[in-house]
């Protein structure tokens, strides 16, 4: 029972982790585009800045037609 407990602790931390990271890149994003539009890193650069280096259950896959 208590590793039951531990693994959804777990589980509840990852998502929480997750979500919070989504939040940042949110807000980063748009400060940066407001601040400077011009020069400012593409989409897929800030999500791997922000929230692609942390814990998932499945890898990510590219589109099919590529990024």
């Amino acid at each position: 029972m208590q590793l039951i407990v531990e693994v959804a602790h777990i589980v509840t931390v990852r998502i929480g982790l997750a979500i919070y990271l989504c939040g940042l890149l949110y807000e980063a994003t748009r400060d940066l585009y407001r601040l400077n539009p011009d020069d400012a890193p593409s989409p897929t650069e800030m999500f791997t800045r922000f929230v692609a280096w942390g814990p998932h259950r499945r890898p990510i896959v590219a589109p099919p037609g590529g990024w």
